[in-house]
């Protein structure tokens, strides 16, 4: 890498937070990556000490630039490289909602009757009547 920086797209990738380059790229056009709360093109440059914000699993996470990088990092060298400084509220919903129980039916099962939706309902609103 050279004293300039990386390509946003690039370091991204890089760290694990996307599983390929052109999601990473696709991710910075849509608008999901911000720094300081701007779009940012991907081929941006980021540099050691650079925050920035992206969306991820629903919610608007943040992280700092610890160090830069040559190549992809195994998974266990991430923590070394990018610093996560998500406020611990959002990080206890993102907990909260991976944690609660999802409705779902079988395969094959078809539509819900209107008494599986009588039940549905029921269980959502807690009442016990």
């Amino acid at each position: 890498m050279d004293s300039e920086g990386m390509r946003l797209d690039r370091y991204l990738w890089h760290v694990r937070l996307c599983k390929t380059r052109s999601q990473a790229t696709q991710a910075c056009r849509s608008g999901e990556v911000r720094i300081g709360g701007d779009r940012v093109k991907p081929s941006r440059l980021v540099k050691p000490g650079q925050e920035f914000q992206m969306r991820r699993a629903g919610a608007n996470r943040s992280y700092r630039i610890l160090a830069s990088v040559e190549h992809r990092v195994s998974a266990k060298e991430v923590p070394s490289l990018l610093l996560e400084t998500t406020p611990q509220e959002v990080l206890d919903v993102l907990q909260a909602a991976r944690e609660a129980p999802a409705l779902r039916r079988d395969r094959g099962m078809g539509r819900p009757t209107k008494r599986d939706l009588r039940l549905i309902e029921k269980l959502m609103s807690g009442s016990e009547c």
